[in-house]
């Protein structure tokens, strides 16, 4: 006879157990140096419930929470990642199976109104089809249509060839202080709800990331002010290099830095030999046409983005509308 299930919060102890199970349910390995990055220095803290039998954890629901600034208020968004269940385990995938009641307990502890006293206003993610329809059916995700990218092509035999950071006058940044979180209060006015882009979550997203190596480029003033930053790391996609520009964060009231910064940009994905560039960029954002006529065309992805909101004031016409993300705030980059 199996032992009987538990279903509890994460606790010091569970990684060998649970990185095994990753390994089980993805195909794929997943380094303690990782995992502790993702769900133990995260500077919003810790969301993951895991079930065990015994001591072995065979089901994990988990997120990477987000201080969200929204209407003049500090909210909770997180991002689903990395919820699974022990092959094993697989042929209870209903109502009442492992993985849903895992997820059900993870609600109940971390969301708005839960019985845990949690603070998450909404959760969301781009699972994979089979994932998504798994949270469609079961756990009340709704989905909010195909994600789509802004993407040029690197034209690497435009005359420019003597433009670099230093004639752009653009720098590499290798630290970030509370020039961050002012260069964020400036933007914030226009971005409706976004991640607060402090110091401290950008060093934790980019700059300390255990396995991928990003290149933070910035712009100041005469005063040593940080007036703008993108950052960004090469993939390869489908065959294709691409550089991928995670996070933009400029003012829109300052064309001429932002004109600096994707120039530099270009000349970066050139170093990395890549074919094109490609972000994401909501809509409703002043940056979303300003791109375009930078030659940026719209493009489908492969993903869809869900969401499940516990906070009647994440509708979805903010969801739709009036939620500023990037890939940064993403796990696909």
């Amino acid at each position: 006879m199996s032992a009987p299930l538990e279903i509890r919060p994460l606790e010091e102890g569970d990684e060998e157990s649970l990185l095994a199970t990753f390994e089980a349910a993805f195909g794929r390995s997943l380094s303690l140096e990782t995992w502790r990055w993702a769900f133990r220095r995260n500077p919003a803290g810790t969301q993951v419930q895991v079930a065990l039998r015994g001591d072995q954890v065979v089901a994990q629901y988990a997120a990477l929470p987000y201080r969200v600034w929204m209407d003049g208020q500090e909210r909770v968004f997180s991002q689903v990642v990395d919820s699974m269940v022990h092959p094993d385990e697989r042929g209870g995938l209903g109502r009442q199976g492992t993985f849903a009641r895992t997820a059900q307990a993870f609600f109940e502890t971390h969301a708005l109104g839960g019985a845990g006293g949690g603070t998450v206003s909404m959760f969301y993610g781009w699972p994979v089809p089979a994932n998504r329809r798994i949270g469609e059916r079961l756990l009340g995700y709704e989905r909010c249509g195909q994600q789509h990218a802004l993407v040029r092509v690197v034209e690497a035999d435009r005359t420019s060839e003597s433009e670099s950071l230093a004639t752009l006058d653009v720098v590499q940044l290798s630290s970030l202080d509370e020039q961050a979180l002012w260069l964020w209060e400036r933007c914030a006015p226009e971005l409706g709800a976004s991640t607060v882009r402090d110091g401290a979550w950008l060093s934790w997203r980019y700059l300390r990331h255990p396995e991928h190596a990003y290149t933070c480029l910035g712009v100041r003033d005469s005063e040593e002010i940080l007036r703008g930053l993108a950052v960004g790391r090469a993939v390869d996609q489908d065959g294709k290099r691409v550089a991928l520009m995670a996070d933009w964060l400029v003012p829109s009231a300052e064309p001429e830095v932002a004109q600096r910064i994707l120039a530099a940009f270009e000349v970066q994905a050139r170093e990395w030999a890549c074919e094109a560039i490609a972000l994401w960029m909501p809509p409703a954002s002043p940056w979303f046409a300003w791109f375009q006529a930078q030659g940026f065309a719209l493009r489908p992805t492969p993903w869809q983005r869900v969401v499940r909101s516990f906070d009647r004031r994440v509708d979805m016409e903010v969801v739709q509308g009036g939620w500023w993300y990037q890939l940064g705030d993403s796990d696909l980059v």
